[in-house]
């Protein structure tokens, strides 16, 4: 009952705080997700020239989440952005889609959040030693679960679980 209560009183000081004022409207349509495990830009070796929000101390969390997309979209977020923002994974923190040129869209959410890029930080890590998507997801959860509500993401499938992290 106590930790119900304090969820709410939470929710209730989030939704009222400048950050959820801050963040940016979603399109009317929205944008199709990031699906590939490189965006097009990445992989089309061209230089992504990122929102003057994404500041030097965020840019990391930012390029991780283009690299490794992947990654990110099995993990929650546990900052509350699920409830405030409908967000449905980490990925969604950092890019709300792409166009049909393939040009993304980043979202703002993460530039002030610091569970956000805690988050993707660990995955980054996690990833360049070689841990599995499970691994990962279990790390995540043990170590954030305690901030906020998570996002409701599925756990990585069987499948994706034998998929090399490779990129």
């Amino acid at each position: 009952m106590v930790d119900g209560l304090f969820w709410l009183a939470w929710w209730a000081a989030f939704r009222s705080s400048s950050a959820v004022r801050r963040r940016p409207r979603r399109a009317s349509t929205p944008l199709p997700r990031v699906t590939s495990c490189r965006s097009a830009a990445l992989a089309a070796g061209a230089s992504v020239t990122f929102p003057t929000f994404v500041s030097a101390e965020v840019k990391d969390g930012y390029q991780f989440a283009l690299e490794r997309p992947d990654v990110l979209r099995v993990l929650p977020c546990y900052c509350g952005c699920g409830l405030t923002s409908g967000h449905k994974s980490n990925l969604d923190c950092f890019v709300l889609g792409q166009d049909k040129s393939g040009k993304v869209a980043f979202d703002e959410h993460a530039s002030f959040c610091q569970t956000c890029l805690d988050i993707a930080r660990d995955a980054k890590r996690l990833a360049a030693e070689g841990k599995s998507l499970p691994e990962i997801r279990a790390y995540v959860d043990q170590a954030h679960r305690q901030k906020g509500p998570s996002t409701d993401t599925p756990k990585p499938t069987a499948l994706a679980a034998a998929t090399d992290l490779g990129g």
